[in-house]
C-alpha cells in the first residue's frame, strides 16, 4: 500500500473549444486541482496535462494518450489523476470505464 508520504498525483485540464482556452481558465482548474490534491496529501507529478480547444468525445486525445502512458509506467508510481471536473477526462460512461479500468 502506498503510503502517506509517497503518494504521487497528475493533473490533467482541459477546455473543449478555442474560445474557452482563455476563458474557462487552464489554469484555473489546474490551481484548484493542486488544492485539492495537497489537501488530500498527494504530491503533483510534472508534467501537468494540458488540452486546449479538444472534445472529450472520444479517448483519441493526443495529451490525455500522453498522460494515460505516463500513468501506466511503474517507475512513475502514480495513484491518481485529479481533473476540476469528470467532463474534462471524458463525455461518456463506456470512455470513463476503460480509463478508470
Amino acid at each position: 500500500m502506498t503510503s502517506e508520504m509517497n503518494k504521487r498525483c497528475v493533473i490533467y485540464v482541459r477546455v473543449s473549444s478555442d474560445k474557452q482556452v482563455d476563458g474557462y481558465s487552464l489554469d484555473s482548474q489546474e490551481d484548484l486541482c493542486r488544492k485539492r490534491a495537497e489537501q488530500m496529501g498527494f504530491e503533483v507529478i510534472e508534467p501537468i496535462f494540458r488540452e486546449e480547444g479538444v472534445s472529450a468525445k472520444t479517448t483519441k486525445r493526443e495529451v490525455l494518450q500522453d498522460m494515460l502512458c505516463f500513468c501506466l509506467k511503474r517507475s512513475n508510481n502514480i495513484s491518481a489523476i485529479f481533473v476540476y471536473s469528470l467532463s474534462r477526462l471524458n463525455r461518456n460512461t463506456e470512455n470513463h470505464l476503460a480509463i478508470r479500468g
